[in-house]
């Protein structure tokens, strides 16, 4: 198998002469061969575009004509008007051109997971040549979604005792388009302390929402306080000491969607709001060098 990767440079080498049609040009009377130079391709279900090289063999003093087609379709949300779209089928290849792409359009992302799902293409006519492998099989292999692959059991660790904690889609964002988490743990830092909160997938990183109530109802001794309530913030340590941070506490995935490291200069802090919602300006907990790691 091959994974095609495109740059632009390479969609733009789908070049003129994939669409030109010279009629006045002689057809190749040479003894030469074309044909797709692999048989099978896998490709991401998310790609938008692919271009798959045609090649030729042997003496070539004119014109080789040959038409491509989608032959084969297997699998949801694939058809060739709307989601699997040839640029061009009848292509011509100039004398002194030994190779050029098929480019296929492609619109087949699905919203659930719909595995061996693929397409063919077939050279069904071909002049001024003989042909070779007339058949190329396109794989599609579902799109990693970030939100389902962090789904599952993580433990929060720092500079402080770690803690597990359950992480989900949240409901109210089944369809994934605002990216958002919900966190779940009845051991907020390892005091036994129920806390929910969210977090957010922007990119490649994970958020913490941030000036939003993670627990509440806590007793922090403090009858003017009553019962307190805890919210994220974000911090900075300077060389004065602890300051307020820039509002965004984001960490990157690695490969394997298993580990989530925050930048050490980023510090994850909770402030005590008391009974009417009022920050006290005191700190319950804070977290340096945040690293998140799936069980």
């Amino acid at each position: 198998m091959k994974y095609l990767k495109l740059s632009v440079l390479a969609l733009l080498s789908a070049f003129v002469f994939s669409c030109s049609d010279d009629d006045d040009a002689p057809i190749n009377s040479g003894n030469a061969t074309i044909g797709f130079d692999q048989t099978e391709y896998t490709v991401d279900e998310g790609t938008a575009s692919i271009l798959i090289p045609v090649t030729l063999t042997g003496d070539h003093n004119g014109d080789v004509k040959f038409k491509v087609v989608v032959d084969q379709l297997h699998g949801d949300k694939l058809d060739v008007k709307e989601t699997v779209l040839l640029t061009g089928q009848d292509i011509t290849m100039p004398a002194g051109v030994n190779q050029v792409d098929v480019e296929v359009y492609m619109n087949t992302r699905t919203l659930k997971d719909t595995p061996g799902r693929y397409y063919t293409l077939k050279i069904a006519s071909v002049q001024g040549a003989s042909l070779a492998a007339d058949q190329v099989k396109v794989n599609l292999v579902e799109s990693k979604n970030p939100m389902d692959a962090l789904c599952g059991t993580w433990t929060m660790s720092g500079d402080k005792k770690p803690f597990d904690f359950t992480m989900s889609v949240d409901p109210r964002d089944e369809e994934g388009k605002l990216g958002l988490m919900i966190c779940e743990t009845k051991n907020f830092d390892g005091q036994g302390i129920p806390a929910k909160w969210n977090m957010k997938v922007v990119g490649t990183t994970l958020q913490f929402k941030l000036e939003t109530t993670i627990a509440e109802g806590l007793n922090f001794g403090k009858p003017e306080w009553g019962l307190c309530s805890l919210r994220w913030a974000s911090f900075a340590m300077s060389p004065q000491g602890l300051m307020l941070g820039d509002g965004v506490i984001a960490g990157a995935w690695n490969e394997e969607f298993t580990e989530i490291k925050y930048d050490a200069n980023d510090v994850l802090g909770t402030w005590i709001y008391d009974q009417n919602g009022v920050n006290t300006q005191s700190i319950m907990v804070v977290y340096q060098n945040v690293v998140l790691k799936k069980k």
